[in-house]
C-alpha cells in the first residue's frame, strides 16, 4: 500500500484580494505542509514594503502550530516595522488557538 500525501497547493489555496494585494485569502488547511508556502508569499509582500497584511481565514478548515508560527512570525516582522497583521473571520477553533496562545492580544482579529 502506498501512502500518497497531497501536494501543498492541493491542501491550501492562497489568492491575493483583487483590491488589496496584501490581503491573502486562504482556503484549506494551514499545516506543516502548507505553512511554508504561505510564509513565502508573506515574506515577499513584506520585502516589498507591505506594512499591513491580512489573512482572510474564513475558509481555513484546520490550522496547527505550523500555521500559528506563520501568524506569529508575520506579526513580529510587521510589528517591528510599525505595521500590523489582521486575521479576518477566523473559525471558532482558530480563534480559540489565537486566544490560548496569546496571539489574539497582538494581532487584529476581525470577526465575521
Amino acid at each position: 500500500m502506498t501512502d500518497v500525501t497531497p501536494a501543498p497547493e492541493d491542501r491550501l489555496s492562497i489568492s491575493a484580494d483583487d483590491d488589496d494585494p496584501t490581503t491573502f485569502v486562504l482556503e484549506g488547511d494551514l499545516d506543516p505542509l502548507t505553512a511554508p508556502m504561505l510564509q513565502q508569499r508573506v515574506d515577499a509582500a513584506i520585502d516589498d514594503d507591505a506594512n499591513r497584511v491580512v489573512f482572510d481565514v474564513r475558509d481555513v478548515g484546520f490550522a496547527d502550530s505550523a500555521g500559528l508560527r506563520v501568524i506569529a512570525d508575520t506579526h513580529r516582522r510587521l510589528d517591528s516595522a510599525g505595521g500590523a497583521l489582521v486575521i479576518r473571520e477566523p473559525s471558532a477553533a482558530l480563534r480559540k488557538l489565537l486566544t490560548v496562545t496569546g496571539l489574539a492580544d497582538h494581532v487584529v482579529v476581525e470577526p465575521s
